[in-house]
């Protein structure tokens, strides 16, 4: 008979081209046989099974590959493979929470951070499963926990974060939160999210005013669109209607413009997307944040 590790490595690249092929359910069989013997290809195997799940969108079957894979002490400081497990808890979490079933979401959230403590997309899903229940104190502390340790999506976090403090009814606190951002040079989402909350309690006026005064320092395409917003009802009906395509010149311009972008194969898209449709790895899409240039 063929040598085990002859045998295993023949099993493994039948494997692979099953996977190639589009056979799944072949090269899962194949791959259950070896990961049942235990040998030392079962590392492989796992890898590969994980592949497998992960696109069939199995993902139970796909975080235990991956914790079986973790336990080894020659893969558990693997980065990539322990974001990938998180996601794949986020994933089954979404099914749990379309499903209206939030406490087991919430458990699998928590299974997650168990993979990546810091991991931006279950720190949002958690904010989401408490202010699903009501808890807008805790939301907000998940939220905070993004702005802190990925203040890149810090876009992301502006409108549930805004709805917690509504509910809590402490919007001078928001306000507060959004300006110490300022110095930091945010998105500039945070910079329209404080002109909104300026025209809400002061007018208009003082909404224009706020935006001048940091566009003089800061120019922002989006900044600018948000300011002629504002400033064209008050506009003569010349000087108005020029402002009005100007904006919609310079809006057009904006919506072209990619929002998101993959920091490993440069994949470019107007959405968010947590695994990169193009080179297909995990937590490399980030926001392209307009911090303040044209």
């Amino acid at each position: 008979g063929l040598e085990p590790s002859f045998s295993d490595s023949t099993r493994l690249q039948l494997a692979v081209d099953y996977i190639s092929a589009g056979l799944l359910d072949r090269a899962e069989r194949l791959l259950d046989d070896i990961l049942s013997e235990n040998s030392p290809a079962k590392w492989d195997a796992l890898r590969h099974l994980i592949t497998i799940y992960q696109t069939e969108k199995e993902w139970e079957k796909a975080i235990n590959c991956s914790a079986m894979l973790l336990a080894n002490s020659a893969y558990k400081k693997e980065a990539e493979l322990k974001a990938a497990a998180a996601h794949y808890c986020c994933e089954f979490a979404e099914q749990f929470l379309k499903e209206e079933q939030p406490k087991k979401a919430r458990e699998l959230i928590k299974r997650a951070f168990s993979f990546d403590k810091d991991n931006v997309r279950a720190s949002l899903l958690l904010a989401r499963i408490e202010q699903l229940v009501g808890n807008f104190k805790s939301a907000t502390k998940c939220l905070i926990k993004v702005r802190k340790n990925n203040p890149e999506f810090i876009s992301q976090i502006l409108g549930p974060l805004a709805e917690c403090y509504e509910q809590l009814q402490n919007m001078p606190e928001y306000e507060e939160l959004l300006s110490n951002s300022l110095p930091d040079g945010p998105d500039v989402s945070v910079v329209l999210a404080l002109s909104q909350l300026v025209k809400n309690r002061a007018g208009d006026e003082a909404a224009i005013e706020f935006l001048n005064d940091y566009l003089t320092k800061k120019p922002s395409l989006t900044g600018l669109v948000e300011l002629l917003r504002l400033q064209i009802p008050k506009a003569g009906a010349k000087v108005g209607s020029n402002l009005s395509l100007l904006q919609l010149t310079v809006d057009k311009v904006l919506r072209k413009n990619p929002a998101y972008q993959c920091n490993h194969c440069g994949y470019e898209s107007r959405n968010l997307y947590w695994l990169c449709p193009s080179c297909k790895k995990w937590d490399k899409i980030k926001p392209i944040m307009e911090s303040g240039s044209f």
